[in-house]
């Protein structure tokens, strides 16, 4: 293993750790809506694409975001089938969220999408039957936020917690061969990590709660994101770019929330 590949896992494993820590907290402090909106954001993208832009090039890193749309319409389903699945336990609901993500992950990597507009059209299938499905047949409800306290020690395990599954995810990645390195590169380590999170300290209703507000943050936020990197990488470099992307997809975020909150108080 070469002391790039080293560094990338111990990069996402700090970043990923951290990020779904204060997901988790968010979530139970916040409340599902902001919580679910702030776990839909870029985080291990982030780490991924500029670390492939400064080690290869940027050129490599624009080419990364081609698949990042189909990515993202299975991670809709899987966030969809967890939902539908939450009553049965939060063990079962996992599985079979991991079960039918694999399978169309290993579907997707093997007719990988050769162009932008290919990927773009996953995901609006998967984004519009993942949307049909929580709305019109869970009706996940937010749970309340209530009061609680955390230990420092418990806020370290989390992020351990989410930290390792992140790492796992980018070192299969590198190391899995071309088939479970692909499926891996797209793995949602977030989302199972912060799904995994809250329902062992809140209890799966609520988890449950954070699929809409995540699938719908993490469709719009991450391909804005990916966007930007696409189209600003090689003007104005990684740097330039990466900041770009951030102000970009932190704008959606702020936009998606203002109106899901107007939707929601007019829905009164």
């Amino acid at each position: 293993m070469t002391i790039r590949v080293v560094a990338h896992i111990i990069l996402s494993l700090v970043v990923g750790g951290i990020f779904i820590a204060c997901c988790s907290l968010a979530a139970e402090m916040l409340g599902a809506e902001v919580g679910g909106v702030i776990a839909g954001l870029p985080s291990t993208v982030v780490v991924t694409l500029c670390f492939v832009a400064l080690t290869q090039s940027p050129a490599r890193a624009v080419e990364e975001t081609t698949f990042i749309p189909a990515a993202l319409g299975l991670n809709c389903l899987f966030f969809a089938t967890f939902a539908l699945c939450a009553s049965w336990g939060v063990a079962f609901a996992l599985a079979s969220a991991l079960a039918i993500w694999l399978l169309l992950a290993v579907f997707a990597v093997l007719f990988v999408p050769k162009d932008l507009a290919a990927s773009l059209s996953i995901l609006a299938c998967c984004f519009l039957g993942a949307s049909l499905l929580l709305n019109a047949v869970v009706h996940p409800e937010v749970a309340a936020n209530g009061r609680f306290r955390l230990s420092v020690m418990q806020v370290l395990i989390r992020a351990a917690f989410g930290g390792l599954v992140v790492g796992l995810g980018v070192w299969l990645s590198h190391t899995g061969g071309s088939l479970l390195g692909g499926v891996a590169a797209v793995f949602p380590a977030a989302g199972v990590s912060t799904l995994a999170i809250t329902s062992w300290s809140r209890g799966v209703r609520f988890a449950a709660s954070l699929t809409e507000p995540m699938m719908v943050s993490g469709a719009c936020t991450i391909l804005v994101y990916a966007l930007a990197v696409r189209y600003s990488y090689l003007s104005i470099g990684v740097v330039g770019g990466t900041t770009a992307a951030i102000v970009a997809s932190g704008g959606c975020a702020y936009v998606l929330y203002k109106w899901r909150r107007r939707r929601r108080v007019s829905a009164r």
